[in-house]
């Protein structure tokens, strides 16, 4: 199972040049270990003095060996450095796009007052129907009191608004109510490194020119109920994206899926591949899919297309 070392920085008395270049070595250093995957760097937004470092691993062997090396363990203790390893909980990726930002969301809890299982997953599967978010992961400590969020951006107008967000002020309002104490991070890109074979990957599906798709995401009945309002115009990107988004919801027990689609400037062949794979999918797990559009555009494209029978159709309210 991947592995996270998480490592906290408080670089009071280290001179901002002084600590770059031991970053800097210690990166050096990390790349030539065995399991690497991606190295982040994340300077807290409310504490700016406060570092952030994540570093993946593939397993769970390869994060303590590199805990335990001589090099990095005398780094860490020349700038003080706090170390924990996470597991990782969950990872929803829309697309393999290269990220233009990430934020991380540390949270830490006492044992008496551990990270309720589930919770960040939850707010992690709402934050997906964001503008621009493309991918979230988590991880979490064996105890239970250690638990981070990260969520990739294919636009930085994207995170902003994410901050400012509802969602945002709810999750951070949970963290409040079980007395964690709750980190918000913004990675710098110069203190970034993935490993060369998941950047090929990354560049092989790099970012291309988009039309502008939004979607927003409500839940009823314990996430049991999920209804997706899609607005702005479904592209092969937009398609993609969204059967994933579906998907996930699938995945994560949606026994009802409305897609509201009368937001949409044109219900493209793209868009009606997306919804009747969609339906198909959540009607195979014995679920319902209902379409809620308010011209009954996809309806007559269906009837002529023999794709009525996938899809439950009814007027937008």
């Amino acid at each position: 199972m991947q592995c996270t070392a998480l490592v906290r920085l408080a670089p009071r008395g280290h001179s901002s040049r002084r600590l770059l270049r031991a970053l800097n070595g210690a990166l050096r250093r990390v790349r030539t270990l065995t399991g690497f995957r991606r190295w982040q760097t994340f300077r807290s937004l409310e504490a700016p003095e406060e570092w952030v470092i994540a570093v993946d691993w593939d397993s769970g062997t390869a994060a303590r060996a590199a805990v335990a090396d001589p090099v990095l363990r005398e780094w860490a203790e020349a700038v003080g450095a706090q170390v924990e390893l996470l597991h990782h909980t969950f990872d929803r990726q829309l697309g393999r796009w290269d990220s233009v930002a990430t934020l991380l969301r540390v949270s830490r809890a006492d044992r008496a007052r551990l990270t309720p299982d589930g919770r960040d997953s939850d707010f992690a599967l709402r934050a997906l129907a964001a503008p621009g978010s493309v991918r979230l992961s988590g991880a979490r400590t064996g105890a239970g009191t250690t638990s981070i969020c990260r969520i990739d951006f294919d636009t930085e107008d994207g995170l902003w608004h994410f901050l400012e967000s509802p969602l945002c002020r709810a999750w951070s309002r949970k963290a409040t109510e079980n007395s964690e104490a709750e980190l918000w991070g913004l990675n710098l890109p110069r203190l970034e490194v993935v490993r060369a074979s998941d950047r090929h990957l990354a560049r092989k599906y790099s970012a291309r020119p988009r039309k502008t798709l939004s979607l927003e995401l409500a839940f009823h009945e314990e996430n049991q109920h999920a209804r997706v309002r899609l607005e702005g115009v479904v592209d092969s990107h937009g398609s993609e994206l969204s059967e994933r988004f579906c998907h996930a919801l699938i995945q994560n027990g949606c026994q009802r899926l409305e897609v509201d689609v009368s937001g949409l400037e044109q219900v493209s062949a793209q868009a009606l591949g997306m919804l009747t794979r969609a339906a198909r999918s959540v009607k195979d797990r014995g679920g319902e899919f209902v379409l809620i559009d308010n011209e009954q555009r996809v309806n007559r494209v269906t009837r002529s297309r023999n794709l009525a029978s996938s899809l439950t159709a009814r007027q937008a309210k």
